[in-house]
């Protein structure tokens, strides 16, 4: 009896310390794993248009992590969008990006090597889902993250923006400048123009590159130059304002809560007014034919001066109006004065 107690007091040890150990393991394992540490998101790459490169390129996550993002000719694209479908990932954050490529109109081979801040991106995971992309995995049901869109511009320009909700938000997050450098992966001399030369032999912008028409950097900058004004609307009709800018950042601004936003942005391409309420009057505008127009005015005014774009709705006059213009902010209430005038 004595020797079957012993026997049995074995075995208890024997499965309490099998269970310690299974323990100690998953916990090690959900600690390797940190789902408290995982965000969802996307990431895609993507050139300015008419401005082909090839292109190597990664993000690296904060737990070390790399998401590919493309090897080879991009081309044909639109500016801040990606290149293909989005590939949802559940990881660690994006931490650094690496980038290496040759842009076939300027001829020029760039690199860099960039930390992403940190302090922008889990700012924005804070926001309401509602503002966030929808993403569907796969017998997983739906998640919420952003969309990281790596955009390559010329001169070495890289920008980095986040897409959430396709009208809601999109932010510039950086900017980086690459460094230009004389060689693709070791390759010099005849080897590097004969490397040059097969990526352009596939480029669909080829007949651009073979007569060496340059790329047009002034309307560049131009559009993706940042200013320092106002959003601004005092009109009980005009809720609010989806603003989308030229670099292709969204945003929407809500005149129930506040009269006016000072941004730093670039110029605005399109405004959609009273999307997010139910409302008898919606307005939409279109900039892209008036970009010299407004580079002129911000031109004329010296940095003392504040401008803001003033929106103002007519429905009291003979003729129902959506007044958008770009003034100074100190004469705003004689325009309000003349158009109520008028």
């Amino acid at each position: 009896m004595k020797f079957f107690k012993i026997k049995l007091h074995k075995a208890n040890i024997f499965l309490l310390t099998a269970t310690i150990v299974l323990l100690i393991i998953n916990i090690s394992k959900s600690i390797s794993y940190a789902p408290w540490d995982r965000i969802n998101y996307a990431a895609g790459i993507s050139s300015a248009e008419g401005l082909p490169v090839n292109c190597n390129s990664q993000i690296i996550t904060r737990k070390g992590e790399k998401i590919h993002l493309w090897f080879g000719n991009i081309e044909q694209q639109y500016w801040g969008y990606s290149n293909e479908s989005p590939k949802i990932n559940y990881i660690s954050a994006p931490d650094l990006l690496e980038i290496n490529y040759y842009s076939l109109r300027e001829k020029k081979t760039y690199k860099g090597t960039f930390k992403l801040p940190a302090n922008i991106i889990d700012s924005l995971y804070q926001l309401n889902f509602k503002y966030k992309k929808r993403f569907s995995r796969y017998g997983k049901g739906d998640s919420f993250g952003y969309e990281f869109i790596v955009g390559i511009g010329p001169s070495g320009e890289v920008t980095v923006w986040m897409e959430g909700r396709s009208y809601l938000l999109k932010k510039e997050i950086a900017r980086f400048t690459c460094k230009e450098i004389d060689n693709w992966y070791g390759l010099t001399g005849n080897k590097l123009e004969n490397k040059y030369n097969s990526f352009i032999l596939h480029s669909e912008t080829d007949s651009l590159i073979k007569n060496n028409i340059p790329y047009d950097t002034i309307s560049w900058k131009r559009k993706n130059k940042k200013h320092l004004y106002y959003i601004w609307s005092d009109s009980s009709y005009i809720k609010n304002v989806n603003v989308s800018y030229f670099n292709t950042e969204k945003e929407i601004y809500d005149f129930t809560k506040n009269y006016k936003f000072l941004v730093k942005k670039t110029m605005p391409s399109f405004l959609a007014f009273n999307k997010l309420r139910a409302c008898k009057y919606e307005y939409k505008f279109n900039f892209e034919n008036s970009i010299g127009y407004l580079d002129s005015i911000f031109a004329l005014h010296s940095h003392k001066d504040t401008l803001a774009f003033f929106f103002y709705f007519t429905p009291e006059t003979k003729i129902e109006q959506l007044h958008v213009n770009l003034i100074n902010i100190n004469k705003i209430d004689s325009f309000r004065k003349n158009i109520i005038n008028k």
